[in-house]
């Protein structure tokens, strides 16, 4: 994960550079749509990036530009 925040909008002007840089693995979605994320995450939002392999996360992590909070495995629960 990039960015967590309670209030989505606090992530605005970060989705907005973030998602057409990383396009499909980009993710800004509300916390309780993943399972196991650390309590860090909170219950708010978050910006995260999705990868199959580590070095594709690494990949997708250094074209953000952001060091991350942290790094997981999670399981996406809501998908559109």
């Amino acid at each position: 994960m990039l960015r967590v925040a309670a209030d989505p909008s606090d992530l605005d002007a970060e989705t907005a550079r973030l998602a057409p840089a990383l396009g499909s693995a980009f993710r800004a979605s509300p916390a309780q749509c993943f399972r196991g994320l650390p309590a860090d995450a909170g219950t708010g939002y978050v910006l995260g990036v999705v990868a199959t392999t580590r070095s594709e996360l690494r990949s997708l992590v250094s074209r953000s530009g952001l060091a991350p909070l942290f790094v997981t495995r999670a399981e996406e629960l809501c998908i559109d």
